[in-house]
């Protein structure tokens, strides 16, 4: 991954290859050197704690409705839905 230049717009040149990662860190499956990587990284780019963070807690939520004894209503996926599209088009992928 290099070492983290920050860049305009809060993202460093090293972000997208973090985040292409960020989902196998948090299910503890990145090798363990990628691992020290992106948590030495994590350590100076508030923009990719912000996607951590967010990924973390939208895993958590999928988790926690998978578990769930009863099937999650139509109305709360569409509405999940058409909020995660809005943010995508929206340009900000990691709300705080």
């Amino acid at each position: 991954m290099g070492s983290a230049e920050v860049g305009g717009g809060g993202e460093c040149r090293d972000c997208h290859d973090v985040l292409g990662f960020v989902w196998l860190y948090l299910d503890h499956e990145a090798p363990p050197t990628t691992c020290e990587e992106l948590e030495a990284h994590l350590l100076e780019c508030e923009h990719c704690q912000r996607a951590v963070r967010f990924d973390r807690r939208f895993k958590q939520l999928v988790r926690r409705c998978a578990d769930s004894p009863e099937p999650v209503p139509t109305t709360v996926v569409e509405s999940l839905r058409i909020r995660v599209e809005r943010t995508i088009l929206r340009g900000n992928s990691s709300p705080s």
